[in-house]
């Protein structure tokens, strides 16, 4: 009939308006996926495409029986990720950044103990020698040469010693008051992994991908992760948890807060104590999650 033929039409006009918007959709994040080529941390996505649920019309009953089909849909918009990389990948730049800070600070203090002109295992050696020779000599004059050479010696190995202390004594120093800015940099990344896990939390609960999020958030993890060792945890509703790896908890639906108590200018026989009042060296200290 003239009705059905018209029916079937607006169908046929549907089914092509439903595929050119699925299409569109996905031009729009293949475009997406160019333009964040350079972004740190962006994933690539990609859109999976499905069967539109049939219908069922008696506009159809005459001609043919069973449903009828009605186009393609965008199932969903997918991540391209994997949590197992993010781990090595993780672990290893954990590694890499402990041997890097470890390597600068021996390095700086090996230049005052070892350099070949003026270090202290340079002087110990000349002071070595001058001493050996004294003890060698029989002759008067020559013996209050010999003499005066320990003493010149014996200073220059003094002042060396005296550097070198100084060195490290700057080192720690340096050392103090790099972390605390490490404590604070720490604990602006934890806050924000904590903010973007609730964000995703009420994204995922409306139905929405929130895949751009989610790279958002595994970003500041790799930035956490070259400050300290961490485990990451998945859980539903696409968040996760982060824990030391002894297994103290450092996000979940909130974040934890480090405290560092640096006690000013460290001395050379400076200790820790348990009592505050006593204690002579920086304390690193943690406030875990209330939920």
């Amino acid at each position: 009939t003239p009705l059905a033929r018209r029916l079937a039409a607006e169908h046929g006009i549907d089914l092509m308006g439903k595929t050119l918007d699925a299409f569109q959709l996905a031009e729009n994040v293949t475009s997406n996926n160019i333009a964040n080529i350079n972004t740190p941390g962006a994933s690539q996505q990609v859109v999976q495409f499905g069967q539109a649920a049939a219908i069922s019309s008696p506009s159809y009953a005459a001609h043919s029986s069973g449903t009828v089909g009605d186009g393609m849909v965008v199932q969903q918009i997918q991540r391209i990720h994997s949590d197992a990389y993010d781990a090595l990948f993780r672990g290893a730049t954990s590694s890499q950044n402990y041997y890097n800070t470890e390597q600068t600070a021996l390095t700086s203090i090996h230049s005052s103990l070892g350099d070949p002109n003026s270090g202290v295992s340079t002087q110990f050696t000349a002071f070595q020698t001058a001493s050996n020779e004294l003890v060698s000599q029989t002759n008067g004059s020559s013996t209050s040469a010999s003499v005066n050479g320990v003493l010149t010696q014996a200073q220059a190995l003094a002042t060396s010693l005296n550097t070198a202390a100084s060195a490290i004594q700057q080192q720690k120093t340096s050392l103090v008051s790099q972390a605390g800015t490490l404590v604070s940099t720490v604990n602006g990344l934890l806050d924000q992994i904590a903010a973007i896990n609730g964000q995703i939390r009420a994204s995922t609960a409306v139905g929405d991908s929130p895949n751009t999020l989610e790279d958002q958030r595994d970003n500041y993890i790799n930035q956490l992760s070259q400050l300290m060792d961490i485990r990451v945890i998945p859980g539903d509703s696409n968040q996760v948890s982060i824990f030391t790896n002894s297994g103290v908890q450092l996000v979940g639906t909130q974040a934890a807060t480090l405290n560092f108590d640096a006690q000013g200018t460290m001395a050379p026989n400076a200790l820790w104590s348990a009592d505050p009042t006593k204690r002579g060296v920086g304390t690193l200290t943690l406030t875990t999650p209330t939920a």
